[in-house]
């Protein structure tokens, strides 16, 4: 189980860091991006790869639910004991 937590705050420390990295990443590009390309095209762009991404991600969750085996049927309720 102290293999669990210490992966658990490995992942959340991942997460962090990927979130704010990416956040002043994203904005140094996006500055250059839009004084060159102007404000249309960057947004634009943005939202056509959102959307492509969308696709993508859609597409392989519809893989990966149709590779999953079907769940087990509930077992029936166990009779009361009366006895």
């Amino acid at each position: 189980m102290a293999q669990l937590a210490g992966a658990r705050g490995t992942a959340v420390s991942l997460f962090a860091f990927s979130l704010f990295a990416g956040s002043g990443a994203g904005a140094l590009l996006y500055a250059g991006a839009i004084d060159r390309f102007g404000y249309a095209a960057v947004f634009g762009a943005a939202g056509a790869l959102l959307g492509a991404y969308t696709a993508v991600t859609a597409r392989a969750l519809r893989r990966r639910v149709a590779a999953a085996p079907a769940p087990a049927a509930p077992a029936a309720p166990a009779a009361p004991d009366l006895a």
